[in-house]
């Protein structure tokens, strides 16, 4: 395939942010039908990427339309690029941030489950993917998981679960069959048309050994994500095997996600708490054996899957898509409004009672105008009670714009939350009355505080008991 210099501008086409994968995207509005024009850095993925597209448009694989290839002048730069069809569709994971009820996780996940069926059952043998031992390959990548986890210091609760599934990874793994695989299939990478047939972007990531879940029945599980998208996860892996299982399903599937898992310490070394939290989800979601279905596949619940809602109007909901949802009062407020610093306040509450005390609290906020947080639903909410790092007994968080707002912000919260039921204490913190509000000085953006001299300070958190900077003073309307 032989690229070509196109002269046309790039620079005049709307950028835009779609899937992810690397590299520039673009919308082109020029002719009747919109197109898409994605940069590479590598001529030749480039020409595979292309290749591949349109082996699959061609297969009938729910794909965009390839249309043109070649280079192009961006800034200083030339680079490579692949012209498509413009796909008018929404990512999946804006439709399981918007929703993530039990009737819409299995609608998508029935969906994807048998598109993936589909497009593992294609023959590709006419592109001529050089061709390698995979299990060979795999097995050597179990040893050096294993050698390079023992060689460092990093220990967890039950690290030897994964170690033992590990070192059994031969007796577990059969012989890999050959299948097309995506290579970085993730929610982002799906779109979902109006129709909801789904269409899979990004294929510039593609491996015919795939990746954390791959090799076996190529589907990346997410494992990581089950208690929160657990009838999304089920529904797809049941679609996929056409509702029977294999019997050793996730016993396989495991040795890949232990791989995975272990690995993340090594590539994310500063992340090792994050990583130490998402092992033990892990665990405990697998009752500790991961040679069987873990507790969300066998018995899911609606319950932790349902985001608490927020009727929020205008307001502008920056989405996580982790434990926190933030709300400000416009989008751009916490750059251009929101103060770096002082006394936030936290709200503890119990599972029964967290929609109410959100509906409460946030209606007070939204006419305040102050920013604020909360846990997204009653799995984190469950989590975090029952930790002890700086999450600890917090429902939400909040960030008063002035000293006459936070004292303000505490009378009425205190008086619009006085039914709800006594709630777990937040250490961190001082309690506001008997109520299940609390505060503390400390930053609203980043992890520092700054004096009046504009020395820095680290702002301490998670300690356990009430910590407050040596050059703030508690406001004389909250002294005993």
């Amino acid at each position: 395939m032989k690229l070509y210099c196109n002269p046309r501008d790039i620079s005049s086409y709307q950028e835009i942010k779609i899937g992810d994968g690397g590299g520039y995207k673009f919308l082109i509005e020029e002719g009747p039908q919109k197109q898409f024009l994605k940069t590479f850095k590598n001529v030749d993925r480039t020409q595979k990427y292309f290749e591949y597209q349109d082996f699959l448009f061609k297969n009938n694989i729910n794909v965009a339309k390839p249309l043109e290839t070649g280079l192009i002048s961006y800034g200083k730069e030339v680079l490579p690029y692949v012209i498509t069809e413009f796909l008018d569709a929404q990512s999946m994971r804006a439709l399981l941030r918007k929703n993530r009820g039990k009737h819409t996780q299995e609608v998508l996940g029935n969906i994807l489950g048998s598109s993936l069926r589909k497009l593992h059952s294609i023959d590709y043998s006419c592109l001529n993917i050089p061709d390698y031992d995979h299990k060979k390959y795999y097995l050597y990548l179990c040893q050096r998981t294993v050698d390079r986890f023992l060689d460092s210091d990093f220990r967890f609760e039950g690290h030897e679960v994964y170690i033992e599934h590990i070192k059994n990874a031969d007796r577990y793994l059969p012989d890999i069959d050959k299948v097309f695989l995506h290579g970085d299939l993730n929610d982002g990478n799906i779109l979902i048309g109006n129709d909801l047939a789904p269409y899979l972007i990004d294929f510039n990531h593609f491996k015919n050994n795939g990746r954390a879940a791959a090799g076996y029945f190529y589907i990346d599980l997410r494992i990581a994500q089950g208690p929160l998208l657990q009838f999304f996860v089920k529904s797809m892996i049941d679609s996929y095997f056409d509702n029977e299982l294999p019997k050793d399903f996730f016993a396989v599937a495991n040795i890949f996600n232990a791989v995975f898992l272990l690995n993340l310490v090594g590539n994310y070394p500063k992340q090792k708490d994050s990583a130490k939290n998402l092992l033990k989800a892990h665990l405990v979601s697998s009752n500790y054996d991961l040679t069987k279905p873990p507790k969300w596949y066998t018995n899911p619940s609606p319950v932790l899957s349902t985001d608490y809602s927020v009727d929020s109007g205008t307001w502008y909901c920056f989405d996580h898509r982790d434990s926190w949802k933030i709300y400000y009062p416009y989008e751009g407020f916490r750059d251009k409004a929101m103060p770096r610093q002082g006394f936030k306040i936290h709200i503890s509450t119990t599972l029964g009672a967290a929609q109410t005390t959100l509906s409460i609290a946030s209606k007070i906020l939204m006419a305040k105008g102050t920013a604020f947080k909360h846990l997204r639903n009653q799995y984190y909410l469950q989590k975090y009670n029952t930790s002890k790092g700086p999450i600890n007994g917090k429902f939400m968080a909040i960030y008063p714009n002035n000293k006459k707002e936070f004292l303000e912000l505490l009378k009425e919260l205190e008086y619009g939350l006085r039914d709800m039921p006594e709630a777990q204490l937040i250490k961190s913190d001082l309690r506001y009355k008997q109520s299940n509000i609390y505060y503390r000085y400390g930053a609203f953006k980043g992890n520092y505080i700054v004096d009046n001299r504009g020395n820095k300070y680290k702002d301490i958190r998670g300690v356990g008991e009430f910590v407050l900077p040596s050059f703030v003073k508690i406001p004389d309307e909250l002294r005993d």
